[in-house]
């Protein structure tokens, strides 16, 4: 038995693209694609995983054998988690405010990931997301969290984003750079909680990553005056986050994150209130290029 070939890739940038034609001499395929999924094997296909590894075994060899195996999309695994570039100036809406324009981070480039979050009153209309932002979260109760996301351009300026004026308001964008470069930038989809009566801000279960070196992002809004805070922002894996922003605004909000090397479950995601009033929180999972 003879090893001809072996192949890893991993579908950061791209859904991997795979052929493979073999005539001649008797062979084995030893496969296997992410998450533990077994792939029957084929003389042509073209796969869309995010993970797949592969070693082709031919007995028998003689002049007859040719055997042509192309890979292509995806790369060596990441080893470098996003980071925090920072967060813009926050907008701060009043009573009257219908529209606000929540700055990007000082120093953004191409290809970062913003992520704009909006605390707002619910009964006041629907938040409306500017074009070029996907909404990824919006959970209520009592308040509104509205989070979308954007891959940052050369010449971006601050997004508008517009709500019919009721009450209070907050917009703010964080940037992180080293997110894979196409498709959405999460390992797994994001998780929400909301809760009352409590000053303990409870994400759960929280999230069960796949990939090494994720960024993992938790957000949290609730109701209440310009003096509350967030602190003591913690999960199980990665452990505790570092505090990115914390706008202590009518109806404010604030935003942690830490890198997890190795993939596993983050376990509950909390943070706490300066004064019990009502939240609404997520946890997200920003994949490396």
């Amino acid at each position: 038995m003879t090893t001809l070939a072996s192949f890893y890739a991993l579908a950061a940038q791209a859904p991997i693209q795979y052929r493979r034609w073999c005539v001649g001499a008797a062979y084995t395929i030893q496969e296997r694609a992410g998450w533990g999924e077994s792939i029957t094997s084929a003389r042509n296909r073209v796969m869309s995983l995010p993970q797949y590894s592969m070693a082709l075994v031919a007995a028998g060899l003689d002049d007859d054998l040719a055997l042509v195996d192309s890979i292509s999309g995806g790369g060596p695994p990441p080893t470098t988690p996003p980071t925090v570039v920072g967060a813009g100036t926050p907008g701060l809406g009043t009573t009257t405010d219908g529209s606000l324009s929540p700055g990007l981070p000082a120093g953004f480039q191409a290809n970062d990931i913003g992520l704009l979050s909006v605390v707002s009153v619910p009964g006041a209309g629907a938040v409306v997301i500017p074009a070029g932002w996907t909404t990824v979260v919006d959970v209520t109760l009592v308040r509104e969290l509205t989070v979308a996301w954007r891959r940052l351009q050369g010449g971006d300026t601050a997004p508008t984003v517009t709500k019919p004026a009721l009450n209070g308001w907050t917009a703010q964008i964080v940037g992180y750079r080293g997110v894979r470069a196409t498709g959405n930038p999460w390992d797994v989809a994001p998780v929400t909680g909301t809760g009352s009566g409590v000053a303990t801000v409870t994400v759960t279960p929280g999230l069960t990553p796949t990939s090494d070196n994720n960024r993992i992002v938790m957000i949290a809004g609730r109701a209440g005056g310009g003096t509350i805070s967030f602190s003591g922002w913690n999960t199980t894996n990665p452990g505790a986050l570092t505090e990115d922003f914390d706008l202590a605004a009518l109806n404010g909000q604030g935003g942690a994150s830490a890198a997890q090397a190795t993939a596993a479950p983050t376990g509950d995601a909390t943070t706490t209130e300066s004064a019990t009033q009502a939240w609404q929180a997520a946890l997200f999972a920003l994949v490396p290029a």
